[in-house]
């Protein structure tokens, strides 16, 4: 019973549903992309999770998620059961290496022995994906097709039975969906180093969601990183905007994701412990001091948040910049998308107290038959960048 692997190409397929499952509610957007026509949203919606049923991205109840997927399923009224969705970014491990540019087959034998010698996983039973960021988009898209199924496994436990190795490196590609066995490169092309990219998640963590998701009915065909969901966003609305040094933040309610993407690359991806207030003070008209001075008291408390939030980004291009040796980098822009109430007011902080140039995420052209999906769009980024990947 296959799944897809944890990286997608950046590119988009055909139709199919985007489902991002936060701490707080479950969101599906449906799209159908066709050629280099714009691509068409045919439903969207958002459905507030019971209290505590997800925790720090862990599913806890599996029903009660459940139910919330089939309610929020029901109101896209589609017949589409494909569904493209996220991990939680703070229980995936994401790590680079630079290799020879070599085939998918041979580079997976690196992985494989930096996995077993190098690299210590926090995570039992972990599954891991890997792709060649240097692959160009049609060279990617012929190495991440299906791959030949592993003769050495069990069919039922997915596990290998190779007496010559008893200590397997955590199982590669587990979903079976990378790249057939490229044809053999030139010297030249085998001396060229590449930037390789590699996730890491566990089996326990894929099959909660997968369960969560089955069990409402629909079919899961890719599981994948934010940062590479919001990089095809971003990539799609406005090739320009990806181009350079850019800081991607996506702002929720229980935590924050930041990328750092440059030239195209995945450099750096975290997930902060930098929770936005929501809510506004009131501002009815008072004239009695001590409530004048307690609503200024408030004001300035929600305002620390956002203070935390830019000290940790700073904290974070400080260390791309400086510690990684990448001093050249200049920040071209700051990309925000997140689905907090008050995304009004953290962009009016972050552009008082930050140099760079700060944008919200746009979804560049589309086509609405929901009527409203335009105005929720940066709570929407991620199961929308989820659904451009199509029946891929």
């Amino acid at each position: 019973m296959n799944l897809t692997r944890l990286l997608n190409p950046i590119l988009p397929g055909a139709a199919a549903i985007g489902l991002e499952l936060t701490d707080t509610s479950v969101k599906l957007t449906e799209l159908r992309v066709k050629g280099a026509s714009p691509p068409v949203v045919r439903g969207t919606a958002i459905e507030p999770l019971p209290a505590d049923a997800v925790v720090e991205g862990r599913i806890k109840d599996v029903i009660g998620v459940m139910m919330t997927i089939r309610a929020a399923y029901t109101k896209l009224n589609t017949r589409t059961k494909r569904v493209h969705l996220t991990l939680p970014s703070q229980h995936v491990m994401v790590r680079f290496f630079r290799f020879p540019d070599i085939p998918d087959h041979e580079m997976r034998k690196l992985v494989d022995f930096e996995l077993k010698h190098n690299i210590h996983l926090p995570f039992e039973d972990p599954y891991y994906d890997f792709v060649n960021q240097d692959a160009s988009d049609s060279h990617a898209r012929k190495r991440l097709k299906r791959a030949k199924p592993d003769k050495t496994k069990d069919k039922k436990s997915g596990h290998n039975h190779n007496q010559d190795h008893p200590d397997p490196a955590p199982a590669a590609d587990p979903f079976g969906l990378l790249g057939q066995e490229a044809s053999p490169e030139s010297a030249a092309e085998a001396e060229r180093q590449c930037d390789v990219l590699m996730a890491a998640a566990s089996l326990e963590l894929i099959d909660e969601y997968k369960e969560a998701v089955t069990e409402a009915g629909l079919l899961p065909v890719s599981m994948e990183i934010k940062a590479l969901t919001l990089y095809r966003v971003l990539k799609h609305g406005d090739a320009g905007a990806a181009e350079g040094t850019v800081l991607l933040v996506d702002i929720n309610e229980r935590g924050t994701d930041v990328s750092i993407y440059h030239d195209g690359k995945l450099k750096i991806t975290r997930n902060l412990n930098v929770i936005i207030e929501t809510g506004q003070p009131d501002t009815d008209e008072t004239d009695d001091p001590l409530e004048l001075l307690l609503l200024g008291t408030q004001a300035s408390q929600q305002q620390e948040p956002v203070a935390e939030l830019v000290h940790e980004l700073e904290r974070l291009m400080n260390f791309y910049r400086y510690t990684l040796n990448n001093r050249d980098h200049e920040f071209d822009r700051i990309v925000v998308t997140g689905d907090i109430p008050d995304m009004n007011r953290v962009l009016s902080g972050l552009r008082e107290r930050m140099p760079q140039p700060i944008v919200e995420m746009k979804p560049g052209p589309f086509t609405d038959r929901t009527d409203r999906f335009g105005a929720a769009f940066l709570a929407m980024a991620v199961p929308y960048g989820l659904a451009l990947t199509g029946r891929s």
